[in-house]
């Protein structure tokens, strides 16, 4: 049982490792972030436990919620990274297209999280978007 729960903690950290990765890839000018987001991840401030993980990556893989995106009534900003590898940003895209009253902002530099590697942008945004003060989708 003990090499068991070894092999499933080896193979947990390698999976949150290459996930953190991907979260932050393509973003070279934020070496400095992304040492303190890997601290994290290491410390497990950020980091998930691993069941709460799995539920969350089975829902995402069998979840498909298309049919209710025009059911989305409330004004909506979408924020999105270009250099997401894990949720394209042809997702970013769709969204908007099918979310009535939406407005998408795409990072350039980011990658999955803008709202950790960006955070100071996103909070302008998102407090702009809402005061109104931003009034056409991008």
């Amino acid at each position: 049982n003990a090499i068991i729960g070894f092999i499933q903690e080896y193979r947990a950290e390698k999976a949150m490792e290459a996930f953190s990765r991907l979260i932050i890839y393509g973003e070279d000018h934020l070496k400095e972030k992304r040492a303190q987001l890997w601290a994290q991840l290491e410390d497990g401030v950020v980091q998930p436990p691993l069941h709460v993980a799995r539920a969350c990556l089975q829902m995402i893989e069998t979840a498909d919620l298309r049919s209710d995106l025009d059911k989305i009534s409330m004004p909506t900003v979408i924020i999105h990274g270009a250099l997401d590898h894990i949720c394209p940003v042809g997702t970013a895209y769709y969204l908007n297209a099918h979310i009535p009253n939406s407005m998408l902002h795409i990072f350039p530099t980011a990658a999955h999280a803008p709202h950790l590697t960006h955070a100071d942008q996103v909070g302008t945004r998102l407090s702009q978007f809402l005061r109104g003060e931003i009034e056409e989708a991008e």
